[in-house]
């Protein structure tokens, strides 16, 4: 993907949030390192005491010994699920004083009350809302010990202090699904452009989307403009789909490659180009609905280099499901950079 930014363009990424003024002993449980630790240090940065463990029996001895008031435990775990995890912290001393937090890859209706019948206080899908996650760290002391019975609070969608323009959760959890109106000549979705969007970032990005072929073949609109992130949807059609029915893999990181591109071009300075160096996306559950939301939001802008994060949901009856969810590295090129293509 390569593209002009015309001079006077680009958007400011809002700072981080203020450390919290209450401080909980936390502890962390993925057997992902990579994932544990990195949400361990964000959650340090917010002044909590974090311990973070990548299996089971390492998880029991820190909980022994650290006896936290908030567990936030992977459900996915190897040897033993979280919900038998947490049936056994439930037993040591502390565990009925701790509020436990479920994270998984799922947010059907089913894994819900799995988790708030296992006694999880919130059940939160990945990538985890660190907005909502760090509100329940802060009120864990008004629901120690109540186990399910607050009822389940349900998250989709990483929301990181750093990013400017996150998903806001709509009621009942959940990112919300893009308002957009109807554009009856194209027979699509005409953009919803945020009020903070300069005019001619909004001209920029519409007509190179409409440049773009392999969106047209995919029947992709572009739904929302912000300044750092852009949403792409993508409906059903049969033609998209592989073997077993869902969406296949190519169209869902076509849609999420283009949503991040653009996003990291909005923010880019005055005559930039954008092309994309590389990404990855992992696929966490099947890809099947009436639709694709692509959701690129820029982590991190730099001179040369720009970090976005890539997000897919299926819109399953009136829902947003996470599907797929990733990184992408975005190289800022300067003017002569328009002669590339990709």
């Amino acid at each position: 993907m390569n593209q002009d930014l015309p001079n006077g363009a680009g958007a400011a990424i809002k700072p981080a949030s203020p450390k919290t003024s209450v401080q909980r002993r936390v502890l962390v449980v993925d057997d992902d390192p990579d994932a544990a630790e990195a949400l361990g240090e964000l959650l340090s940065m917010n002044g909590h005491d974090v311990h973070v463990a990548t299996a089971c029996d390492q998880a029991l001895v820190l909980f022994q010994s650290v006896q936290p008031q908030v567990a936030v435990l992977d459900i996915g775990l190897p040897l033993m699920d979280g919900y038998e995890l947490q049936a056994r912290m439930h037993q040591l001393p502390g565990g009925a004083d701790c509020v436990y937090v479920a994270l998984t890859g799922y947010g059907m209706q089913s894994e819900q009350e799995q988790s708030r019948r296992a006694g999880f206080r919130a059940h939160l899908v990945k990538p985890v809302n660190l907005e909502q996650l760090a509100a329940l760290i802060e009120g864990s002391a008004d629901s120690a010990g109540s186990g399910g019975s607050g009822g389940s609070g349900v998250s989709g969608g990483s929301v990181h202090p750093k990013i400017a323009g996150a998903l806001t959760a709509q009621p009942g959890g959940g990112p919300r699904k893009p308002a957009a109106a109807s554009d009856p000549q194209a027979g699509a979705l005409a953009p919803a452009i945020a009020p903070d969007i300069a005019p001619d970032i909004e001209r920029l990005v519409r007509d190179s989307f409409d440049k773009q072929g392999l969106m047209r073949h995919l029947g992709a609109t572009m739904v929302e403009v912000r300044p750092g992130e852009i949403r792409i949807r993508m409906p059903f059609k049969p033609e998209l789909t592989q073997q077993h029915g869902f969406f296949h893999a190519g169209g869902t990181s076509a849609i999420a490659d283009t949503a991040g591109g653009y996003a990291g071009l909005t923010v880019f300075p005055p005559g930039s180009a954008v092309l994309t160096v590389e990404f990855k996306l992992n696929l966490i559950a099947p890809a099947k609905g009436e639709a694709l939301l692509a959701v690129g939001r820029v982590l991190k802008s730099g001179r040369t280099l720009t970090v976005c994060q890539l997000e897919v949901f299926a819109e399953q009856a009136q829902a947003l499901v996470p599907v797929a969810v990733g990184q992408q590295t975005l190289i800022c090129l300067n003017e002569s950079g328009t002669k590339i293509s990709s």
